[in-house]
């Protein structure tokens, strides 16, 4: 039986822990994802490229504020 779980109800890091995710920058994952589509322009090349860097920004923000808040305890 498969159950959903609300996004609201579960972090990143439990999904990392139980499922073993793991972050990749692989072009050739999920391929399937990416046939049979137009070219990007550069303008949105350069869009894509500012939201990963601000999302890995975030994301490695939001770690080093978890090890603060450990090392602290």
């Amino acid at each position: 039986m498969i159950q959903t779980i609300q996004a609201r109800d579960i972090s990143l890091e439990e999904l990392q822990e139980h499922f073993g995710l793991q972050l990749t920058t692989n072009p050739e994952f999920f391929p399937e994802w990416q046939e049979n589509l137009p070219a990007l322009t550069d303008e949105e090349k350069r869009a894509l490229d500012r939201v990963k860097s601000n999302y890995f920004n975030l994301f490695h923000a939001f770690l080093g504020e978890v090890e603060v808040a450990h090392d602290v305890l």
